[in-house]
């Protein structure tokens, strides 16, 4: 679980990030990443009702997304804002090829 302070969650930090972030997308997911002047990592999380209509698919996918966030946190760079966008082919997206497309992603945007 993300702690509180870990978490972007008004919409005017979400447009931000999106209007000057840096991108990096895969058929199943997206990262948008930004500096921020904290000392810690911020994340945002995107699953939309085209993912899936039923609200605890999207929660299945947000509670894996957050354990992975969770392990990852410490081999990413401090001081940044992440949001992660996760597509509508990501529907039945095991954790492990989850946890590679992010780690690949997070290269990409040159956040590891």
């Amino acid at each position: 679980m993300l702690k509180k302070n870990q978490r972007i969650t008004k919409k005017r930090e979400f447009d931000l990030i999106f209007k000057k972030g840096k991108s990096a997308y895969s058929p199943l997911l997206g990262v948008k990443s930004l500096l921020n002047s904290l000392t810690l990592n911020r994340y945002g999380l995107i699953v939309s009702n085209k993912v899936s209509k039923r609200a605890n698919v999207r929660n299945s996918i947000r509670r894996k997304l957050r354990t992975l966030l969770f392990k990852l946190d410490s081999n990413i760079f401090i001081k940044n804002d992440i949001i992660i966008i996760v597509s509508p082919a990501a529907k039945n997206i095991t954790s492990a090829d989850m946890e590679k497309q992010l780690s690949v992603l997070f290269k990409k945007n040159k956040l590891i």
